[in-house]
């Protein structure tokens, strides 16, 4: 799976169970390219593309966004559905 930010460049390739970083050295930059996922996850701008293969995946539909995970709202349907996969797994 790919991650692409046209913006600034960015063609990160993702592999399941392995973290991938991207380090940001101005703060600006950082909190620019944050907004802009977190408003594509919301459905108003669509900044990053997310490939499987050749295929385009929906952003908002097959990613969670975790920015703070001690703020996580583990009564929400999603997170747990997800949880509750891994545990079974």
């Amino acid at each position: 799976m790919r991650l692409v930010y046209s913006k600034f460049g960015i063609d990160l390739e993702l592999h399941e169970n392995t973290p991938s970083v991207i380090v940001f050295e101005k703060p600006e930059l950082f909190t620019e390219c944050v907004n802009d996922f977190v408003n594509q996850l919301d459905g108003i701008v669509d900044s990053f593309v997310v490939l499987d293969g050749e295929k385009e995946v929906k952003v908002p539909k097959n990613i969670d966004f975790i920015i703070d995970p001690f703020r996580l709202d583990f009564n929400n349907k999603n997170i747990m559905s997800r949880l509750y996969s891994k545990m079974s797994d």
